[in-house]
């Protein structure tokens, strides 16, 4: 894992955040629902002072 983080990215990881999120399936039963949460999600971090751009994905390296 620690050889990962000086491998070059190609692009600058100085100010990158990432986080995971676990949706419980009592409130998001369905794609729609989940859909609509990340939607929602992704336009609220848009629209977040500072921030350049967004993106959603399924996991993270290493693991993924």
């Amino acid at each position: 894992m620690n050889n990962l983080s000086r491998v070059d990215a190609g692009f600058n990881r100085a100010h990158l955040v990432t986080f995971g999120v676990s949706l419980p399936l009592a409130k998001y039963p369905g794609v729609p629902d989940r859909r609509t949460f990340y939607q929602r999600l992704t336009q609220q971090l848009t629209a977040t002072p500072g921030v350049a751009s967004v993106a959603l994905v399924a996991g993270l390296p290493p693991s993924r």
